[in-house]
Order: structure tokens, then C-alpha cells, then sequence
């Protein structure tokens, strides 16, 4: 299916979401080294893990007899039926926990398939359907989605597109399939919340232009993650929730986490000094991010960021060095945090195993998520610096979400004046 690039329509574009803010979640993503969080082991030990202080998991949809594993498979071009689905996930059907609440199913996005390949993105689209229903069936939030390029799906040329087309139309059509996963989702699951680890900026040669001191510049092997988030954002319709997972790693303090937020919310979609070239772009005039979508943007992407366990980037990690990390974290995102761990596992009670998370790791992260609770305000980024934008006559209010409805109003008002 080719894009139409006239049509809007297609995409599912409703009125723009408000991120709710408030208390923040803090999501645990752990099966690195210790025992894995299928939903049969969450079950048995549901117990153990409600004394932790993490508000939800990223669930590996794996069953015990290790024969059916829906995390790695379910978005292979290979069809998997609902009954599939849903008999992995059961265990956790209704989970009585107190704090395990924000719940997801971890799914990767597997090896690159053609994005002009109409009869197996169908298969995909089935398949997404069947997930989403088993999601709002079993009681979990939505789909974590880790959609690092590991085998190839999100580099320009390669086998999610090839050199037979442009970038421009890999990414055109890349924005399609992400809107058409998110549509099938949807109409399953409407207020679903999907949270995709990679950020859309690395897909974006200007974001790495301006942070080239901070991070490697990835966008040239990357130029279809970007397009298909957009995608999912065009998809959503208006009760679910698209979220930038921001896997950054390397940021400490409350400036670090700030300037990442204000990127992924306002500066992405941004034309000041962006060429016109033929590079993997968010915003200016060849930008994978449509002119009609960019004052939306920041009411209609929800912005996390991920914390990793380890040293990254020149950037030291230990359990004191985490308590602050994860204050500073939560008071800067719109309602995730998620943390992922190599080195140690939450899974199991200090010192049973010699990667089991000591008590002082455990401490670690409750204390750094007390603090943020004890501070976290409603709102800390005001959008009243977003544009405005005129619908149907009708000023865009949501531009100015932070404020009470006759601020908004007014804020709006005065803006398109």
C-alpha cells in the first residue's frame, strides 16, 4: 500500500490528546540475569514483588514450558491467534497486586520486513489486533515496545526498505505501517498506552547536530524509527497514549533530564536552522515529522526516559548515584520512568543469587522515588510556549494543557490575536 500523503484522514488524526500529569510511575524492565518476569512467575511471586518499589513490569510473554514466547514473535509476519496470546498471558488475568498496577507486555520488534510488503504487514496487523485484545483482557496497560534496530527493520537501505526507493518514501511509508499498527491496537484496546524505548529522535541528524558532545550520532543507521513513532502518534486517536521512552542513559542531573524532555516535547519538532538536505530529518522542510502534526505534538506525545544500571557514556552508576538519578528523572517526565537492568535483578530477594539486587540497590531506588513523590508537582513544564493553532476556527486550548480551562482560554486568545 503506497502513501497518500493528501490524505489525513487515513491516518485516524482526532482531536489532540492532554497528557495527564500527576504522579509519575516508575516501570521495572528486568530479565537480563535473573529469573524472567513471565506472567506464570509474577504470579507465584507476586508477593516478593509488592514489597518493591516499582508501580509496574515490562512482562515477558513467554510461557513456562518455554514453547511459546509472544515477546519475540508476536510482531513476525507470522500470524498468532488471540487463544495464543492470551494463554501465555492468563496468569496475570486480574492480578491482585498493590503495587504491580502499570503493567506491560514487552514485545520486540524482530527482524526488518519490507515496509512495501502489503501481505505481511497484514499478517502483523492481525496480530496487533489479537494483542491488543489480550492486553485489555488481562488487565495490562499497553505495549512496551523495544524497537532498538537490532536486526535490521530500521535502517535506510536495508531490509525494512531498500535502495529501490528514496529515503523520503521509506519513511512515508514506514509513517503509514506505524500509524496502521497503532489503528489495529486501538480499535481493540482504545485507551492503550504504548511506549516505545528508542526515541524518535534517533532518527533526527539535528538533534545529534546539537548534542554532538553528548551523544554518537546514530541517525544514519536509524532513519525509519523515527517515521514509524510518528506514525503511531498519527494513529492514536483520542483516548490512547503514544510515549517517547527516551532511552538516553547517560543524563544525571535535573538540567541533563530538562534539556532531553524540552527536545523530545518542542525542540524535535522545531524549523529554526534546519536545512534543507537530503538527511534523516524531524522538522524543517524535508522533515519525517508533517508540517500539520508539529503544533500538536507536544499534547499528543507523552515524554518518558529510561535509566540503565550500568555505566554509560562517561556516566557513573552505582546505588547512590541512582537515588539521585531517579529523583531527578520522575521530576521530569510527564507520567513514566523505567528503569533496565544487566547487572542485577530485581526478581528475587537480596543475596539469594550473586546478581540478586542488594538491599542497598533496593533502597536505593525507593528512596530516589519517595523523593520525587514528596516533590513531583502537577505539571513542571507549562506548554504555554507551544504555538497555538487554529481548528475549525476553534482555538486549540490543549496547546496551553498546564492551566485551568479559563487560562487556557485566555492564554489562546491572546495568542492568535
Amino acid at each position: 500500500m503506497m502513501l497518500n500523503l493528501h490524505s489525513r484522514a487515513m491516518f485516524g488524526l482526532l482531536a489532540a490528546v492532554v497528557p495527564a500529569f500527576g504522579q509519575p510511575y516508575l516501570i521495572l524492565h528486568d530479565f537480563f540475569v535473573g529469573p524472567t518476569p513471565t506472567p506464570a512467575f509474577i504470579r507465584d511471586h507476586r508477593a516478593y514483588l509488592d514489597t518493591l518499589p516499582f508501580d509496574g513490569l515490562a512482562v515477558y510473554m513467554r510461557d513456562p514450558a518455554l514453547v511459546t514466547n509472544v515477546s519475540a514473535s508476536v510482531y513476525n509476519p507470522v500470524l498468532m491467534s488471540y487463544s495464543t496470546i492470551y494463554g501465555v498471558l492468563a496468569p496475570i488475568a486480574g492480578l491482585q497486586s498493590t503495587m504491580l498496577k502499570q503493567n506491560f507486555g514487552l514485545v520486540f520488534a524482530g527482524a526488518g520486513v519490507d515496509v512495501f510488503d502489503d501481505a505481511k504487514w497484514a499478517i502483523r496487523l492481525q496480530n496487533m489486533h489479537a494483542l491488543a485484545r489480550a492486553f485489555k483482557d488481562v488487565g495490562l496497560k499497553g505495549m512496551f515496545f523495544d524497537n532498538e534496530n537490532y536486526l535490521d527493520w530500521a535502517h535506510y537501505p536495508g531490509a525494512g526498505c531498500s535502495s529501490a526507493h528514496t529515503l523520503k518514501a521509506c519513511q512515508d511509508q514506514m509513517r503509514l505501517r506505524g500509524s496502521q499498527v497503532m489503528q489495529a491496537l486501538v480499535a481493540e484496546f482504545p485507551d492503550i498506552v504504548v511506549l516505545t524505548l528508542h526515541s524518535p529522535v534517533v532518527s533526527d541528524e539535528t538533534f545529534f547536530e546539537k548534542h554532538y558532545d553528548t551523544f554518537s550520532n546514530v541517525a544514519h543507521a536509524n532513519e525509519l524509527i523515527g517515521p514509524f513513532f510518528v506514525g503511531l502518534v498519527e494513529g492514536q486517536g483520542s483516548q490512547a497514549t503514544v510515549v517517547d521512552g527516551g532511552e538516553f542513559y547517560s543524563p544525571r542531573t535535573p538540567a541533563e533530564f530538562l534539556d532531553l524532555y524540552n527536545y523530545q516535547k518542542r525542540g524535535i519538532i522545531s524549523d529554526a536552522g534546519v536545512p534543507a538536505d537530503n538527511l534523516s530529518r524531524a522538522a524543517g522542510p524535508n522533515g519525517f515529522i508533517p508540517a500539520y502534526l508539529r503544533p500538536l505534538w507536544p499534547t499528543r506525545v507523552n515524554v518518558s526516559t529510561g535509566l540503565y544500571d550500568r555505566n554509560t557514556n562517561n556516566a557513573t552508576m552505582n546505588p547512590g548515584i541512582m537515588t539521585t538519578t531517579l529523583t531527578n528523572a520522575l521530576q521530569q517526565v510527564d507520567r513514566y520512568v523505567w528503569l533496565y537492568v544487566e547487572s542485577i535483578t530485581f526478581m528475587e530477594p537480596p543475596g539469594r543469587t550473586s546478581h540478586s539486587a542488594s538491599t542497598q540497590w533496593v533502597n536505593a531506588v525507593r528512596d530516589g522515588k519517595a523523593a520525587a513523590l514528596a516533590t513531583k508537582t502537577p505539571d513542571p513544564h507549562p506548554q504555554a510556549s507551544v504555538p497555538c493553532v487554529r481548528r475549525r476556527g476553534v482555538c486549540a486550548e490543549t496547546s496551553f494543557n498546564s492551566l485551568p480551562a479559563p487560562k487556557r482560554r485566555q492564554a489562546c486568545s491572546r495568542q492568535l490575536a
